[in-house]
């Protein structure tokens, strides 16, 4: 036993005289920095993911239309300056399936509406900098309910608004297609502002007026998907509560819902 202690001894001392050589004070609990465990490689950062796609990466755009009865057209703007897709989109009839692919550096717009009309619900995206990036704008007009979602259309939504505008409100400025032409386009009033009373449902969820800003999201990924329609695609969390919306719709003798307005409270049951 004495031989098992001085054994002992001797270690630790032999530790105290390593440790005072590299400038260290232990404790009895302390280990040296050769005694403690490997750290783990740390994993890519977000940052670095960015600097990996600057080189070239892609951006995919995937469209869905789940809007019933067709005649839904779909064109496209690229920014001034920007890369085109190859093949370059043509504009059309927007199928139930759109895939895109967009190279690095590109920014542009895609319009989608009844009609081939400037001011139709737009996504606006770009694949620069690093991270694809998106956002929903009915700043012009609202055509039609858009949402986007970072990757697959099981992602999480980065931006829109999938209320049916039409059958929830009456739009004071409506125009062929149709489209409600937005009174708040070129408004300069702060972000969390009030937007219009047609597009209140969508405020903070897609651009309701210039800084309506919370609907503007990157995406760490190389797939954005974007759904057109109402109840059969994801709701933002950021639109206003479905609940709210309906108490409305109710008070008008009516649901917000897909297609045309119910002519009969029969029609509703």
């Amino acid at each position: 036993m004495r031989l098992i202690a001085s054994v002992a001894t001797i270690f630790a001392f032999a530790r105290l005289a390593l440790a005072a050589e590299e400038g260290i004070v232990l404790t009895k609990l302390q280990k040296l920095p050769s005694e403690l465990a490997p750290e783990p490689t740390p994993a890519p950062v977000v940052e670095e993911l960015k600097e990996k796609r600057k080189a070239g990466g892609t951006l995919t755009m995937h469209i869905t239309n789940k809007l019933a009865g067709g005649g839904v057209s779909i064109s496209y703007r690229p920014d001034s300056g920007s890369p085109i897709a190859t093949p370059a989109p043509t504009p059309g009839l927007l199928k139930s399936e759109t895939t895109i692919t967009y190279p690095s550096g590109w920014a542009g717009v895609i319009f989608i509406g009844h009609d081939f009309n400037g001011d139709n619900s737009k996504i606006e995206a770009s694949n620069s900098n690093g991270q694809p990036h998106a956002d929903v704008s009915y700043i012009d007009a609202y055509s039609v309910p858009i949402v986007c979602m970072c990757g697959s259309y099981t992602g999480a939504v980065l931006t829109g608004c999938n209320y049916a505008l039409f059958a929830l409100h009456t739009c004071a400025n409506q125009e062929t297609g149709p489209l409600c032409k937005n009174p708040l386009f070129n408004s300069t009033q702060p972000q969390g502002s009030a937007a219009s009373p047609f597009f209140d449902d969508c405020q903070g969820a897609a651009y309701t007026y210039p800084n309506d800003n919370l609907g503007d999201k990157g995406c760490d990924g190389e797939t954005i998907s974007c759904c057109v329609g109402s109840s059969s695609c994801p709701a933002n969390p950021r639109q206003k509560p479905e609940s709210k919306v309906r108490v409305r719709a109710r008070g008008r003798g009516w649901l917000g819902v897909e297609g045309p307005r119910p002519k009969v409270l029969r029609d509703l049951i």
